[in-house]
């Protein structure tokens, strides 16, 4: 429903501003250098996401993921394509600085899944989760992985397939006030070196 990349799929298929600028024949001020992330001030709230993971899409297949935040850390440079795609150097392309709060998300996917981010807020969202019809996939309210979050606050889980919450190698500054209810195994996990 809701996704946001640093780097789109394996990080090849995207196009850097100076191939971009070329073939448009025009200038750009971005270097092709590795650029440290800056705080973006995203804000996800107040959103209704129904049914998510429950349509079958004939085109692709991938995981139902209703907010998704995912980030790339590239450990080598990687090779331009004959199209001029890719071609991106070796650095952590992280997203910063995201507030997700007040929204209701129906799921048969990840509810919030995240991956290499940096100063995020998850607070007061809702989210039930249903059984898939079309992904075996085993499916997690708020996924996390690499993630270093101010808050984890005031949300409500129901129904999980498998954990309410599953942090990963992830730190978290406040952790509270959450409702888990009828989740199959753990409530909440915190697990390979999450403190």
């Amino acid at each position: 429903a809701v996704a946001f990349y640093s780097l789109l799929g394996n990080a090849d298929c995207g196009f850097k501003a100076s191939v971009l600028a070329k073939e448009g024949k025009t200038e750009t001020s971005v270097p092709d250098s590795y650029q440290t992330p800056f705080n973006t001030n995203i804000l996800i709230s107040g959103n209704i996401i129904t049914n998510c993971g429950n349509v079958k899409d004939i085109y692709a297949d991938y995981e139902p993921l209703a907010i998704s935040f995912i980030g790339k850390n590239l450990k080598k440079a990687l090779r331009q394509n004959a199209d001029g795609s890719g071609g991106y150097p070796k650095g952590n392309y992280y997203i910063s600085g995201i507030t997700i709060k007040n929204n209701t998300i129906n799921t048969a996917g990840d509810g919030i899944y995240l991956e290499n981010i940096r100063n995020i807020a998850v607070d007061n969202n809702s989210i039930t989760c249903a059984k898939s019809k079309y992904s075996k996939k085993v499916c997690n309210p708020i996924t996390a992985l690499t993630v270093n979050f101010n808050s984890i606050s005031g949300n409500a889980i129901d129904s999980a397939p498998y954990h309410g919450m599953e942090l990963a190698e992830s730190s978290i500054k406040a952790l509270n006030n959450n409702s888990v209810t009828n989740t199959s195994l753990d409530g909440i996990i915190l697990e390979a070196e999450s403190k």
